[in-house]
């Protein structure tokens, strides 16, 4: 397999000289979700019947998850390198999971990318490597903890995706602080931060207030479950099947999946995340064309699971590490090697 650098130089060979430049045209989408975002709402408010509520509010969720996906392009600079115009568009993307954009960017764009399933534990990301002490614990504390995650097989680890994106905002000291990288500086804005975080959540306490608990429900509950949800099935998929390394390379620390199409024009691609860690910065129209160039020479080391099948494996498996390539739970002593996991998604491809 070519180191990323060398990778990188043959994938640049076949994309546009421009590929890296930012497409300012694209500012127009936020404009366009935002306005679709506002009329579901008011046609959820002015709604008498149930079932329509319910559709409206599903539509909700699912242009949040757009937004959502797309802020996360911005952020990279995809589409324009102001830090200002990122922050204003991407906070009203950000605002129904109650996530800071400067904290995005901290967490993400420097520790998750710089660092990403590293062994070394410095991916606010990844799961932890047990320790010696901590395989050998068993305690009140380590079962409550794993009964809430996927791969515990409790009934309350299926409700995870649904709320966990928005509680990794509210309580990011706990992840974020094991990364040296950004543990000083963010550190320094902890209170800014969390300030942040409260005040957005204060915004849509007030608001569904004003609106009552009934259009609160179908305006802002359900669509912020789902927003939760349709991002983070996502980002739990892309790593948390993968093994910690001590190399930085997408082909072993990242997974992409497969989805309808219509699901990568809505989402801009976003399931394509291999590509993404390959070029952060790079458009996501030209993803599809270095899925092609992974599958036709790496097909061995290109992990691309349907999203459906990456998430049955997200929750029949455990989710703390033993060593780098086996997931463990402390609790039950339940091991699976993750190349057995490769070896069921490869045959299946």
């Amino acid at each position: 397999m070519l180191s990323l650098p060398e990778m990188r130089k043959e994938i640049i060979n076949l994309l546009p000289k421009d590929a890296f430049s930012p497409k300012f045209q694209y500012i127009l989408i936020p404009i366009f979700l935002f306005i679709a975002i506002l009329s579901f709402s008011y046609l959820t408010l002015k709604s008498h019947h149930g079932y329509l509520s319910l559709l409206y509010s599903i539509v909700l969720g699912l242009l949040y998850i757009s937004y959502a996906f797309y802020t996360h392009h911005l952020l990279h600079g995809v589409v324009t390198r102001s830090k200002l115009l990122q922050k204003i568009v991407g906070q009203l993307g950000y605002l129904i999971i109650l996530f800071p954009v400067d904290l995005w960017r901290m967490w993400h764009n420097v520790a998750h990318h710089l660092y990403a399933n590293s062994d070394t534990n410095e991916d606010p990301d990844a799961n932890l490597l047990l320790s010696d002490k901590d395989m050998a614990s068993s305690t009140w504390i380590n079962r409550i903890y794993l009964s809430f995650i996927p791969g515990s097989k409790k009934l309350v680890s299926y409700f995870y995706l649904f709320y966990s994106l928005s509680m990794g905002a509210l309580f990011a000291k706990r992840l974020v602080i094991k990364s040296s990288k950004i543990r000083e500086s963010y550190s320094k804005k902890y209170i800014y931060f969390q300030l942040q975080s409260l005040a957005m959540m204060c915004f849509w306490i007030i608001l569904g207030y004003w609106m009552g608990i009934k259009n609160a429900f179908f305006v802002i509950i359900i669509p912020m479950l789902i927003a939760n949800f349709g991002t983070m099935s996502h980002i739990a998929t892309n790593h948390l099947l993968m093994p910690l390394t001590n190399t930085n390379h997408p082909l072993l620390n990242s997974m992409s999946v497969k989805v309808y199409k219509i699901f990568d024009i809505m989402h801009f691609n976003f399931s394509h995340h291999v590509e993404h860690h390959i070029f952060p910065t790079l458009h996501w129209k030209y993803y599809p064309l270095i899925r092609q160039y992974l599958k036709k020479n790496f097909s061995t080391y290109y992990i691309c699971p349907n999203y459906l099948e990456a998430l049955w494996h997200l929750y029949t498996t455990p989710r703390q590490y033993k060593d780098n390539n086996t997931l463990y739970n402390v609790v039950t002593s339940e091991a699976v090697t993750i190349e057995s996991i490769h070896n069921k998604i490869l045959k299946n491809s």
